[in-house]
C-alpha cells in the first residue's frame, strides 16, 4: 500500500482524487506507548510493510514470504522474477522470493520448495536480514550455524529483548523492530546477544530434563500451545520447537504398554511433573492425543488421564495423520485421523469410537496425507479426497502432484485459505468442503495487488475476481486486465458517522462503480 490513499469525489462530471495522509491514522493494536510503535510507524511511512484495515497485526507471526518482502524493501532491493521454486509461480510474493534466491539471501529447501507460508524463526530472520543488508559476517564462529548471523545482528543491537530464543517465531511487530534498528544505527535500545540466547536455551533444557528417570515407561502427551503463562512461555516455546518428537509423560503400568525399543524409550523420556502440574487438565476433558510408537497406535485421553492402546490397525502401515499446521507449530487437535494400508479412520474425541472410511481399489492409502491447512481433506499420489457427509470422495479433476495451498489476508483476524493445482482452483465452502471455482486457471491464479485495503482481489490469465468480506468471489467479466486500475469513491457519511465509499474500477474501456452493499454494478461510464 502506498503512503496515502486516494479518495474520489464526483464534481461536475469529473472524478477528482484527493490524497489523505496516513499520518492521521494510528493502528488500533499499536498504542503510542507500545515498545515497537516507532518501528511500526517507520516501516509504514517508508512503504516497507502495510497494515490491515485498522490494525498492524503486531503480534501475528510473520511468514517467510512476508518477511523476505519486508527485508528486500528495507534494503532497497527490487523484487523481480517468478517460477523460481516448485511452490512459487506468479503469486504476489514471487518477485521477492525469486530476487532473494538470485542474490543468495534464501536457498529454499531440499525438495525445491520455498514454503512461503512457513512462519519465520529468529535464526532464519537473522540470516535473511544479514544477507539482505550485507552485514559483516564472521564465519569462523562455529558454535552453531546461526551464530555468525545472530552476532551480526547483535553488533547492530538488532535483537529485541522481547524475543528470547533463536527458535522463537518472529511476529510482524518484531520484524518491524529489527528492520528499524538496522535502518537506525544510532538507536539506544537494549538488545540481546547471541550468548544471552544460548544461555537461556541451555537453562530451559536443564529445567525440562532435570527429573528425567530413564527407567520410566513414557507415553506421549501434548500440552496446549495456547496456555499463556508469562513465566513459562519461553520454556514452552523451547519445548515445542526443540523437542517436537518429545511430549510430557504420564506413567502407565508395564503390562499396559506394548513392547517398545530402547531407543524409543530414551527418546520419549522427558520430565513428567513440570508439564503435568502446569497444565489445567480440567479445561480439556475431551482432548485426546494420537500417538505412534514403533508402529503401535495409541491415544492418550487427557481428561480421563487414560492411556488407550488401539490394536485394530495394521502395525506395518499404520500412521497418525498430523494436524500440525506448520513444522514446529503445534495446534489444537479437533479431529484425530489414522491411516493404514486398508483405509482411513477417524477417532471421535468424546466417545473414543473409531469411524472407518473405506475407499475404492484406486485409493492408495499408503500415500495418504492430511491437507496442510485446516481442511479435512486428503491426498494420495494421484488425487485429492475429502469427506462429504461421512463419505470419502475423490475431487474429480484434481492433481495431487501440483496441488498446493495458498492464502489471502482479508483482515488481521481473517485469513482465507484456498488451494490450487495446475488446472483448477478450490475454495472451501461454509461446510469446509472444497469446491472448484468455475473457469479459474490454477496455474496463474493469485492475489491481485490493489493498493487499498477495501478491495481484496484475485486474478488469473482470464479474469479478475472481487473477494468480499463474506468470502464470496465475484468475477469481473469483460475487464481488460492490463489496463485495470482501482480507486475509492466517497459517497457520503454512513449511520455510524464514518465516511462511506464505493469501489471504482477502471480499464481502457471505461469506469465501473461497484456498490458494496448491493454486491452489484451501479454505474458504467464508457471512456470517450
Amino acid at each position: 500500500m502506498q503512503n496515502f490513499f486516494k479518495t474520489a469525489v464526483l464534481i461536475f462530471g469529473f472524478l477528482i482524487f484527493i490524497p489523505v495522509s496516513f499520518a492521521e491514522q494510528r493502528f488500533s493494536d499499536v498504542p503510542e506507548n507500545h515498545s515497537y510503535a516507532q518501528a511500526i510507524n517507520y516501516v509504514k511511512e517508508n512503504n516497507i510493510a502495510n497494515g490491515y484495515a485498522e490494525t498492524f497485526g503486531v503480534d501475528a507471526p510473520i511468514t517467510r514470504s512476508e518477511f523476505v518482502l519486508m527485508a528486500l524493501k528495507a534494503a532497497n532491493i527490487k523484487p523481480a522474477g517468478s517460477n523460481c521454486f516448485s511452490d512459487v509461480h506468479n503469486e504476489w510474493y514471487a518477485p521477492a522470493l525469486c530476487a532473494a534466491k538470485k542474490r543468495g539471501i534464501i536457498r529454499g529447501y531440499d525438495d525445491g520448495t520455498a514454503q512461503p507460508a512457513k512462519i519465520v524463526t529468529l535464526a532464519e530472520a537473522a540470516v535473511i536480514l544479514s544477507k539482505s543488508f550485507g552485514l559483516p559476517l564472521d564465519m569462523s564462529l562455529s558454535q552453531s550455524w546461526e551464530q555468525p548471523y545472530a552476532v551480526a545482528l547483535e553488533n547492530r543491537k538488532a535483537i529485541p529483548i522481547g524475543i528470547v530464543s533463536l527458535h522463537n517465531s518472529v511476529t510482524r511487530g518484531t520484524a518491524a523492530e529489527m528492520i528499524w534498528r538496522l535502518k537506525t544505527p544510532a538507536h539506544a535500545k537494549k538488545s540481546h546477544t547471541y550468548r544471552d540466547l544460548v544461555r537461556a536455551e541451555s537453562e530451559a533444557m536443564a529445567l525440562i530434563k532435570k527429573n528425567v528417570d530413564q527407567n520410566k515407561q513414557p507415553v506421549q502427551f501434548l500440552y496446549d500451545l495456547y496456555l499463556k503463562d508469562s513465566e513459562n512461555d519461553f520454556v514452552h516455546g523451547i519445548f515445542l520447537d526443540s523437542f517436537q518428537e518429545l511430549r510430557s509423560i504420564p506413567i502407565i503400568p508395564e503390562d499396559q504398554f506394548p513392547q517398545l525399543s530402547e531407543q524409543t524409550r530414551l527418546r520419549m523420556a522427558v520430565v513428567e511433573d513440570f508439564f503435568v502440574s502446569d497444565l489445567k487438565v480440567d479445561d480439556y476433558d475431551n482432548f485426546i492425543i494420537p500417538v505412534e510408537l514403533d508402529g503401535h497406535i495409541f491415544i492418550y485421553d487427557l481428561g480421563g488421564k487414560r492411556f488407550i492402546y488401539l490394536p485394530q490397525f495394521d502395525e506395518t502401515s499404520a500412521r497418525v495423520l498430523s494436524t500440525v499446521i506448520e513444522p514446529g507449530e503445534i495446534d489444537y487437535i479437533e479431529t484425530v485421523y489414522i491411516v493404514d494400508k486398508n483405509g482411513l479412520y477417524e477417532i471421535d474425541r468424546k466417545t473414543k469410537d473409531i469411524i472407518e472410511y473405506k475407499g475404492g481399489d484406486s485409493y492408495d492409502f499408503n500415500s495418504f496425507e492430511l491437507g496442510k491447512y485446516y481442511g479435512d481433506f486428503f491426498k494420495d499420489k494421484n488425487y485429492i479426497y475429502q469427506l462429504v457427509g461421512g463419505i470419502l470422495e475423490r475431487v474429480e479433476g484434481s492433481d495431487s502432484a501440483s496441488f498446493a495451498s495458498a492464502y489471502v489476508d482479508i483482515s488481521v483476524e481473517d485469513r482465507l485459505f484456498y488451494y490450487k493445482d495446475d488446472k483448477q482452483v478450490y475454495f472451501p465452502n461454509t461446510e469446509g468442503v472444497l469446491e472448484v471455482l468455475p473457469g479459474a486457471d490454477g496455474e496463474t491464479f493469485t492475489e491481485y495487488e490493489t493498493g487499498t485495503w477495501r478491495a481484496q482481489m484475485m486474478v488469473d490469465k482470464n479474469r479478475l475476481y472481487l473477494l468480499k468480506y463474506d468470502h464470496a468471489l465475484i468475477p469481473f467479466e469483460g475487464v481488460d486486465i492490463d489496463s485495470f486500475n482501482i480507486e475509492l469513491l466517497r459517497k457520503g457519511i454512513n449511520e455510524l458517522g464514518k465516511a462511506d465509499y464505493d469501489l471504482v474500477f477502471k480499464d481502457e474501456n471505461g469506469v465501473f462503480v461497484f456498490d458494496e452493499d448491493k454486491n452489484a454494478y451501479v454505474h458504467f461510464i464508457p471512456s470517450s
